[in-house]
């Protein structure tokens, strides 16, 4: 079981990058995989590689925790979609490991507010981790477009 609890942006420099891309967001109802999907494709048309883990459902449980992880770490961004309530439990356990690592991007189309950070509607944990917070898809593309790498 690999521990990582503790490390620093430097330990994450030098892993094997191999997405452009880990796209984080829930996947329990028909519209929320159908969203995700469709921002992948759109992503993907433009030139990123990205890995979205509702692609990969086979295996153990801590098979599919495993093979997120790895593919966690071998991405240079992240994109959290934002979305209900509440951020879903693991997009935001997604984006605490990230942290450290690299640019993290939070897309939230909801008009709810329901964190604890005014500005955003999310919770302040998840808003202060990202770089940028978008509220429509197209913005973040075209920001993802002129800013290829982040």
């Amino acid at each position: 079981m690999m521990w990582l609890k503790y490390r620093s942006r430097q330990w994450y420099k030098g892993r094997q990058i191999k997405w452009d891309i880990y796209f984080a967001g829930p996947l329990f109802t028909q519209a929320e995989t159908s969203f995700n999907l469709q921002m992948t494709r759109e992503l993907e048309f433009i030139g990123f590689k990205v890995f979205l883990p509702q692609r990969y459902p086979v295996g153990s449980i801590k098979e599919i925790f495993d093979r997120n992880l790895e593919n966690l770490l071998k991405s240079k961004m992240m994109i959290a979609i934002c979305d209900g309530p509440d951020a879903d439990s693991g997009t935001s356990w997604e984006v605490g490991h990230f942290y450290l690592k690299g640019k993290i991007y939070a897309l939230r189309t909801d008009i709810r507010k329901s964190g604890d950070d005014p500005m955003s509607g999310i919770n302040l944990m998840i808003s202060q981790s990202a770089d940028i917070i978008f509220t429509l898809p197209s913005i973040l593309i075209d920001y993802l477009q002129e800013n290829k790498y982040g």
